[in-house]
């Protein structure tokens, strides 16, 4: 399979439109890859010595961070993460990244193509972000939990009123930055939210305030079904 950034950011275009606020929403874009094995340090090392490089020159691109695994009940090589400036955003980065890479002789469909080589498939996802679910930023701590919600038919209303009144306010007095939103293109997911954590232990007690507090017992009549992976940032694949 080859690597689909540019077709998936066509296809997003072309359909989502109507689900984003405005193009000056935050957008992210979550690609995550299934490498194949004995290829881990070759497909790092082709983003940090190639793509890390035209990132940092890319003024489109808000931020760029590449996560390894940490704890998920799926196993997955590597996830890269870039924010962007809402749907026209995305077009502009990437009409950018291009220009960049062809005033250095290098094609991005090329080094993309070296990438996807590696891996056995990846998905792309796309998130809009809901302002209001921000509390700092999450992407500092140590790990990150990602949360990704399925919303029973009829309730996203409720939900996203219950994750601002009730969850965050309480996640404000852990002490836990986080943020998320609502997915434009994803896995058969609706909602994500993602929080910073520096021990594991952090997450423990994140579940500990939802059991005592009986948040957790409010919460699913909302869910239809939930994933939790928690990752940890790369340092060395990190832009902005």
């Amino acid at each position: 399979m080859r690597f689909g950034y540019l077709a998936a950011l066509l296809f997003c275009l072309s359909t989502a439109t109507a689900k984003a606020q405005s193009d000056s929403s935050i957008v992210w874009q979550l690609v995550t890859f299934n490498i194949l094995p004995g290829q881990y340090n070759n497909v790092i090392d082709l983003y940090q010595q190639q793509a890390v490089p035209l990132y940092a020159e890319n003024e489109e691109m808000l931020r760029f961070r590449g996560f390894r695994e940490v704890e998920s009940p799926v196993p997955f090589g590597l996830m890269v993460l870039t924010e962007m400036h809402g749907l026209g955003g995305m077009d502009a980065s990437n009409n950018r990244l291009r220009a960049i890479a062809a005033e250095q002789n290098i094609s991005v469909g090329n080094l993309y193509g070296r990438i996807s080589d590696l891996t056995a498939g990846h998905t792309d996802e796309f998130v809009q972000l809901i302002a209001e679910w921000k509390i700092e930023d999450p992407f500092t701590s140590k790990y990150q939990v990602f949360i990704s919600y399925d919303i029973v038919a009829g309730k996203s209303t409720d939900f996203r009123r219950f994750v601002h009144e009730q969850l965050i306010p309480a996640e404000k007095e852990l002490g836990l930055p986080s943020s998320g939103g609502e997915y434009i293109i994803s896995a058969g997911w609706q909602y994500v939210r993602v929080f910073g954590i520096d021990t594991l232990n952090e997450f423990g007690d994140y579940i500990e305030m939802l059991h005592s507090r009986d948040l957790d017992k409010a919460l699913d009549p909302f869910i239809d079904k939930k994933k939790i992976v928690i990752k940890g940032v790369l340092p060395n694949l990190s832009v902005r």
